[in-house]
């Protein structure tokens, strides 16, 4: 466009736009409980806490500082309370300085562990374990080569098979090394299962069923013999109670809308199972059957119910998995930049608060409302700096 800007002239814009944008979003936030998800992301020795909305993924901080400690990270908890967000809980994973920034903070909201990264150590010692498996049958194949060359008669020309286990030692540990790997795989998508909020007949999981299982996996895992899967019980076991927290919430919420089964079927007061399948069921596909509003489709004396089991279901929440897709986006800027300038993250919230998602559940929407063109929001923070 043979138009020329100065370093320092772009330098300047810059600091407007961020200055804009920092304007905008403490403005801007959803009016709904948030159901937080906390994390740190670092460029250099300096960290950046990022908090997510779970429900709608919006950022609702970036906050670039010198140190991570629990007084630093308070602040920042206060400051959100202060813009009016309300949280209904926030997952993280083992950072103390966020779970203790936000106990200083006087937030008493839920603090669930995140569950990615507590089961992620699982798919490390699956990996180990199919490493080691697919090693034992290779020993066991050459065991069974050398024992086959020993038996014929007319041996090949040249030095014989070298093997330093019998062919029944390499079958043996063989077997053994593929149902422990095996094990592993089935007992890690129980443990993965009984945490889930519904079962397979989309019926809401029970409290009770669900710690027999996580106990029953947990003592399996024990006897499979490995020390490495013996310190990842250890710690699964110290976070049982915080794993099976959402599910008992659930429960509660839900207790006074459900009857067993027989009383049910007697009296007709409650909610049958079979309804109660239905209504997760359209809650897991409602974007696929186009129901925009809980309760549509429902006759009107069950509207209030479906009300209720969704709202509850959009509250169920164990992960800060969002938290970690946005650092995938915020990478490349802050590797870029060689850093975090004042202004940079400010302009990375306010985009990504009014892009278009282009795929998923959200796909077509924004996080707060309808998504606005980078042209408009470019004129809009130019036009507030003027």
């Amino acid at each position: 466009m043979d138009i020329h800007r100065s370093i320092g002239f772009i330098s300047q814009s810059l600091k407007r736009a961020g200055k804009s944008a920092d304007e905008l979003n403490e403005s801007e936030f959803p009016k709904q409980l948030v159901l937080g998800e906390a994390d740190e992301i670092f460029q250099g020795r300096h960290p950046c806490l990022t908090v997510v909305d779970g429900r709608t993924f919006a950022v609702l901080q970036l906050s670039p500082q010198k140190s991570r400690d629990a007084d630093t990270w308070g602040v920042c908890f206060l400051e959100l309370q202060e813009r009016g967000i309300q949280f209904a809980d926030v997952a993280l994973d083992g950072a103390r300085g966020i779970s203790s920034g936000i106990k200083q903070a006087g937030l008493t909201i839920p603090l669930r562990p995140d569950l990615f990264h507590l089961l992620r150590e699982s798919s490390k010692l699956i990996c180990r374990l199919e490493s080691s498996a697919y090693k034992t049958i290779e020993q066991s194949l050459r065991a069974q080569q050398a024992d086959k060359e020993s038996s014929v008669p007319n041996r090949r020309v040249g030095r014989p098979l070298e093997v330093h286990i019998s062919l029944v030692e390499a079958k043996a540990k063989e077997q053994q090394a593929i149902e422990r790997c095996d094990s592993l795989v089935w007992l890690q998508r129980e443990i993965r299962q009984s945490l889930e909020p519904w079962n397979s007949d989309y019926t809401l999981t029970s409290v009770q069923q669900a710690k027999e299982t996580f106990d029953t996996a947990l003592a399996l895992l024990r006897e499979l013999g490995d020390t490495k899967i013996s310190d990842y019980t250890v710690d699964l076991n110290k976070h049982k109670e915080e794993l099976l927290a959402p599910l008992e919430w659930l429960e509660q919420q839900l207790s006074s809308y459900r009857l067993c089964s027989s009383v049910t079927r007697r009296n007709e007061k409650g909610l049958s199972p079979e309804m109660e399948s239905v209504i997760i069921w359209s809650y897991k596909h409602q974007q696929e059957l186009g129901l925009s509003n809980a309760g549509e489709g429902f006759p009107e004396h069950l509207q209030p119910t479906v009300k209720a089991y969704w709202e509850a279901l959009s509250l169920f929440h164990r992960s800060s998995s969002l938290a970690e897709s946005l650092h995938s986006f915020l990478r490349p800027y802050f590797d870029m930049h060689r850093g975090i300038p004042e202004w940079l993250t400010p302009l990375l919230q306010y985009y990504w608060n009014h892009h278009e998602f282009q795929r998923g559940k959200r796909k077509g929407k924004s996080p707060l409302g309808e998504p606005l063109p980078w042209s408009e929001s470019l004129d809009n923070l130019m036009s507030k700096a003027a």
